[in-house]
């Protein structure tokens, strides 16, 4: 993948995190972990800044459910998809881990550290942003402009298409602004040159993927792509050493989390960060249930999770919670995408202004099939949260760093080696770069440059 020193992405065929879902999964299933599928969580309840469990609804029914818990750990991912065109499916990482954590108390640490992966598809218009793998740069494939130019040799001769993340999808980014771009806004990626086999073997998702959605045979022909959002470097603020949030016993895991990846996540260290934190976080989180000598729950916290759905369901103005959702989108990829400004992100916040204006009017209608419109409306508040978030955390990063782009600040400033964090009470506040732990950096003295363990 882009940016390795050597090759050491653990891969089946280009299926990775797919394949460590479907054995998790199964691993739950065989051991009878209670899943619930169709349950949308509302609210964390929180009494005295210790987590007690949490609230929600069923989907398909309406059904509340109250849940007790004497740890949380959040894994519901990112808020890459408050913008247009991203690599999410249609109802994830729209920021609700965002809201959760931070209506519980929590803060957001880096949210203005957002990846936007390379190579994003750009038809048909309800699969824009659907990934065509890093691996199909890792296997040799090539990136051109409309005029056939193997652009990457202008921005990263020595790496080409295996520069890091952020600057090959700045580098696409600046070939469509500059009218180099394809009719459709893109750049093409091309793989047709690399044996039919190695496409069938080491790309079988790239390949079904745009035979599905374009009737397009990779092997004889190039893919139209375009810088699609694609991960979360920033989230919930969590302790480097169990990732517990600024709440006593709420967890963070993931996208939902912040601090790991710094300001542009190399492919595949997401996965490597699941398996080792997710192990970290589990045992951090049972440790916290049996220190607990009593658990004190809190009727209040129930009876305003209870409320806030009801208020919700007796909504009947006349916004419509798709159409501010996907006003928030247009705001967050005008004005807040892989290149920002002073001008625009201060515009952006405008627009979001009045969104969250036109957000005190919408309508919540369940209806036959179930309650998707009420799930809709939640994830309208987080989007709003999150965004709010990233434009304010971005207009204090006066930089050039990483995933961030400013335009009238193209260089990075070392005083701003720090990470940024906010809340909807105290804004953005400058906060040092923690140690890493102890036992972590002993395992990196170990590692020598080639990335062999030291005997």
């Amino acid at each position: 993948f882009g940016a390795h020193t050597f090759r050491r992405t653990a891969f089946a065929g280009d299926y990775t995190g797919l394949e460590i879902q479907r054995t998790l999964v199964a691993k739950a299933e065989q051991l009878e972990v209670p899943i619930l599928d169709h349950v949308y969580i509302t609210r964390l309840l929180v009494r005295d800044n210790v987590v007690f469990g949490a609230y929600g609804f069923d989907q398909s029914d309406g059904t509340r459910y109250l849940i007790h818990a004497d740890a949380v750990i959040l894994a519901a991912g990112g808020h890459n998809r408050i913008w247009r065109r991203t690599s999410s499916r249609r109802d994830e990482n729209t920021g609700d881990s965002f809201r959760l954590a931070v209506e519980a108390g929590a803060r957001l640490r880096d949210p203005e550290l957002v990846q936007f992966h390379p190579s994003g598809i750009i038809e048909p218009e309800n699969a824009a942003g659907t990934l065509i793998s890093e691996a199909a740069r890792g296997e040799g494939g090539i990136l051109r402009n409309a005029l056939g130019e193997r652009f990457m040799s202008k921005y990263d001769p020595e790496r080409m298409e295996l520069s890091t993340r952020d600057r090959v999808a700045l580098a696409a980014y600046t070939e469509i602004a500059e009218g180099r771009g394809t009719e459709n806004g893109g750049v093409w990626l091309d793989v047709s040159h690399l044996p039919r086999e190695t496409i069938m073997t080491r790309l079988p998702r790239v390949y079904q993927t745009m035979m599905e959605l374009q009737m397009l045979d990779i092997t004889t022909e190039p893919i139209e792509i375009a810088p699609t959002a694609h991960y979360s470097m920033g989230g919930v603020w969590v302790r480097p050493e169990d990732h517990q949030t600024d709440v006593d016993g709420l967890y963070a895991i993931g996208e939902a989390s912040s601090g790991l990846h710094g300001a542009n996540r190399l492919g595949g260290n997401s996965l490597i960060e699941l398996l080792v934190y997710g192990r970290i976080v589990g045992q951090a989180a049972m440790a916290h249930a049996a220190g607990l000598d009593a658990q004190r729950r809190s009727p209040e916290a129930v009876m305003r999770a209870r409320a806030e759905i009801d208020d919700l369901l007796a909504a009947d103005g006349r916004e419509n919670v798709r159409a501010l959702q996907r006003a928030i989108r247009n705001t967050m990829t005008q004005h807040a995408g892989v290149v920002r400004s002073d001008e625009g992100l201060r515009a952006g916040l405008a627009d979001l202004d009045m969104i969250e204006g036109r957000m005190e009017d919408i309508g919540i209608h369940p209806d036959i099939a179930g309650f998707q419109d009420l799930a809709h409306a939640f994830d309208l508040k987080a989007s709003a949260l999150a965004a709010r978030a990233t434009i304010e955390a971005a207009l204090e990063r006066r930089e050039t760093r990483g995933c961030h782009n400013r335009s009238d600040y193209p260089d990075t400033d070392p005083t701003l080696q720090v990470n940024l964090v906010w809340s909807p009470t105290g804004g953005v506040t400058h906060e040092p770069i923690p140690e890493i732990p102890a036992e972590i950096a002993e395992l990196m003295r170990e590692v020598d440059t080639e990335g062999k363990l030291v005997e």
